[in-house]
């Protein structure tokens, strides 16, 4: 549930495609069919299948159009026999909003949210509902919402027809 573990951090809505890439190979949302189904179904890996040591790394791809890519790096492995509940180690900034148009559409979003004259400022205000804190970042704050990580874990398979697999953690 790698994807849905990043859907949750940003909190994302789960609206759109995405792929993981690790090299030269892809790894599609399962059960799509759309013209950028490239590569292998995710449905059919393990996150512990492609990442198996320190310094393994993916790229994570949500929003075709808007392209956020992230980079998944193994940073240390544990034992697979004690099972443990994800957490965040560090971050900086908060995350994007959904749909807000990539790096681009985000700079230019918080850039009309900074000016109160800027003309699109009132609509955009309206649209995103409250101005992000793009500088803020509380490490406790992300690991007591992942607490609930599984609780939404078992929401989102539901909402999606019951199929899981898209890259369950070992």
């Amino acid at each position: 549930h790698l994807h849905y573990l990043i859907q949750f951090i940003f909190d994302w809505e789960n609206a759109h495609l995405h792929q993981f890439i690790q090299g030269k190979s892809y790894y599609d949302m399962p059960g799509t069919d759309s013209d950028f189904e490239l590569g292998e179904s995710a449905a059919d890996f393990k996150i512990s299948d492609l990442l198996k040591k320190p310094k393994d790394k993916l790229d994570y791809e949500y929003d075709f159009g808007d392209s956020w890519i992230h980079e998944v790096v193994v940073e240390k492995v544990d034992s697979p026999k004690i099972p443990h509940e994800p957490f965040v180690v560090t971050g900086k900034r908060a995350g994007p909003p959904e749909d807000c148009g990539g790096v681009y559409g985000y700079a230019q979003l918080l850039e009309v949210l900074s000016d109160p004259s800027h003309p699109d400022h009132e609509s955009t205000m309206e649209w995103i509902g409250e101005a992000p804190e793009p500088e803020s970042f509380d490490l406790e704050e992300y690991n007591q919402m992942l607490k609930d990580f599984d609780n939404d874990v078992a929401e989102w398979d539901e909402w999606a027809n019951g199929e899981d697999g898209i890259f369950s953690l070992p």
